[in-house]
């Protein structure tokens, strides 16, 4: 994952490369890059692990900015961080109230 990371993209490395290098097949290759992706995609539908993220990064950048002095920039990036946890928490709720209302029409049935 790093060094897909770092080159950008899969395609930017070259898996016969990256087998000779590490002394396997390119199918290994291969299917280490598949279960890279299945982990990368389940990080990315899990909300729980991206608001992790978020806030880590956040919290990163403000310090960050607190540090050298930028204070105004901390503020708007608290800011907007705040404004993102809102909305975050409102598709939460909209989503327990949509489950609640397909349970509720599939009792009805």
């Amino acid at each position: 994952l790093q060094l897909v990371e770092e080159a950008g993209h899969p395609a930017a490395l070259n898996q016969t490369e990256l087998a000779e290098d590490y002394g396997v097949s390119q199918q290994q290759i291969s299917k280490d890059f598949a279960r890279i992706a299945r982990h990368v995609h389940a990080r990315l539908v899990d909300r729980d692990r991206r608001a992790f993220t978020v806030e880590a990064v956040v919290s990163r950048a403000i310090r960050g900015l607190l540090d050298n002095e930028e204070y105004r920039k901390a503020a708007k990036t608290a800011m907007d961080y705040d404004e993102w946890i809102t909305e975050f928490h409102d598709l939460d709720v909209l989503a327990d109230r949509l489950e609640r209302l397909e349970a509720q029409q599939e009792g009805q049935r």
